[in-house]
């Protein structure tokens, strides 16, 4: 019995083959039971199989040690711990009503726009009315160079912020 359902050029695995002390038999069929039955409970499946198949009344790895179940290395990896619990997240939320957004940061999701940031100077921190523009592109890496150089923690921390340009 093949658990893939495709052919390739890669050799076939089969667990009971496998000579190691140091693994239980059919240890390998019971990782792969659990991992198809949490796909069924979400409805994914990243490959295509028939399910169906492998249902027996005494559990799905005895199904598939009771007939060797062979499957290609490829294969058996698209079934991982990580990948089904990406996938188990995005339908629990779903299932609440929240909507799936990306990880990225930036300024306008976080609320700060460069026209309310305050009008403090950059160097001793008081606020006056005669700021000045820096139009020089390389004002932001002298500057962090001699921060650097002197061991000047606020500046660097203000500096990691974004360039002093924007």
């Amino acid at each position: 019995m093949y658990f893939c359902q495709e052919k390739t050029s890669e050799s076939l695995q089969c667990p009971p083959n496998i000579r190691r002390s140091d693994i239980e038999v059919g240890a390998e069929y019971r990782t792969l039971e659990s991992m198809l039955n949490r796909c069924q409970s979400i409805n994914w499946f990243p490959t295509q199989i028939m399910f169906n198949q492998f249902i027996h009344e005494k559990g799905i790895a005895f199904k598939l040690q009771l007939m060797e179940a062979k499957w290609y290395k490829t294969c058996r990896n698209k079934y991982t711990e990580m990948k089904i619990e990406r996938h188990e997240n995005i339908k629990r939320k779903i299932e609440s009503g929240r909507e799936e957004t990306s990880g990225k940061i930036t300024r306008q999701s976080i609320g700060c726009s460069t026209l309310t940031m305050p009008h403090d100077c950059f160097f001793c921190g008081e606020s006056s009315g005669e700021l000045h523009k820096v139009a020089t592109f390389g004002i932001d890496s002298n500057v962090r160079k001699y921060a650097l150089e002197v061991k000047d923690t606020v500046r660097l921390a203000k500096l990691s912020a974004g360039d002093m340009i924007s």
